[in-house]
């Protein structure tokens, strides 16, 4: 993917801007994505900015979890790296980890209640990779705060959008929204899980084969039918968000920031669950938050939650890259 950034952002400086590319993405991801290509030269070059760009933000993160209470610190901040080692390099050769740890920030900024930063840093995430932005209700539980977190995320949105139309106008601004819609079932899905197993049985009956969206998409008998479930899923999704966020809003009084942040880790997790489009490297939206949690949670959350979060890291490395071609019929491609 990073030599497909680049080729994209020679492109765009010869074509004249973003408003033909990379339009999978906000348009202020393709600006971040673009920029590197002004002062590289050539494929590696990019490559080492970009994975030190990544490097930076995992340090960042790094340094928010040193931030919390000694023990809370300590555990998360274990937890962040071995996690994070376990997934492997896809977590550095991707920008997934920019909103994953933009989103944990955002949590340890309600840990010292810092106004304002929850929906500011919120907004920012949403700008690079659009799921953030069901998590911003959660962080709105007092009232108190309430007020001013509504102007920091009225003030966010309108200088984003702005700054996005300005650059590559306003079909390109919603452009990631049609391009997702028109997505299949990708091999990665959760939801894909029952055609391998019926692959066991009917090898040749299911065939995978690479989608205008760059991802290996399966087609088939019941494939249809499961997107179309799927989709039905996303409404169960956006219940639950409003059942939390009704639940937090009802006991604002006793809303803390570790509530707060278990409650965004579901959500995280139920969104990659019910998606029809995963990719290995949206564990890198789970891992950092999940990790705060499981760091604030202390005795209150079970000790496995953190050996699972490992392995799972683990498990997707091993399926990506080590085992990716073996998935499907010209995977290795």
């Amino acid at each position: 993917d990073v030599a497909y950034y680049r080729a994209w952002g020679e492109w765009a400086t010869t074509n004249g801007g973003l408003a033909q590319a990379m339009r999978e993405y906000p348009t202020p991801a393709a600006l971040l994505l673009w920029l590197p290509t002004f002062f590289t030269a050539g494929d590696t070059a990019y490559r080492v900015v970009f994975v030190a760009g990544m490097v930076v933000m995992a340090v960042l993160g790094l340094v928010s979890l040193l931030t919390l209470p000694e023990r809370a610190a300590t555990r998360a901040a274990t937890l962040y790296l071995l996690s994070l080692g376990a997934l492997g390099p896809i977590g550095f050769y991707r920008f997934d980890l920019v909103p994953g740890v933009l989103v944990l920030v955002a949590c340890v900024s309600l840990v010292w209640g810092r106004r304002g930063w929850w929906s500011a840093l919120m907004a920012l995430a949403t700008a690079i990779k659009l799921w953030p932005v069901i998590l911003w209700p959660l962080g709105l539980a007092r009232r108190t705060h309430r007020r001013a977190e509504l102007m920091v995320a009225a003030t966010s949105a309108v200088l984003i959008v702005g700054v996005s139309v300005a650059l590559a106008g306003w079909d390109r601004l919603v452009s990631p929204l049609t391009w997702q819609s028109g997505r299949g079932l990708q091999v990665e899905a959760v939801a894909a899980t029952w055609i391998y197993l019926a692959r066991l049985v009917h090898p040749s009956t299911w065939s995978a084969a690479l989608s205008d969206a760059n991802s290996w998409d399966f087609s088939g008998p019941g494939v249809a039918l499961t997107v179309r479930l799927v989709s039905l899923s996303q409404i169960g999704l956006l219940v639950w968000v409003v059942l939390l966020t009704r639940r937090l809003w009802s006991g604002a009084h006793h809303v803390d920031a570790r509530t707060t942040t278990l409650a965004a880790t579901s959500v995280v997790a139920l969104a990659l669950v019910t998606d029809k489009v995963f990719s290995p490297q949206y564990m890198a939206w789970i891992l950092p938050v999940a990790a705060l949690a499981v760091g604030l949670g202390g005795r209150d959350v079970p000790r496995w939650w953190g050996s699972a979060l490992v392995c799972l890291a683990v498990l997707t490395q091993l399926s990506y890259p080590t085992t990716y071609g073996w998935l499907y019929p010209g995977g290795a491609d």
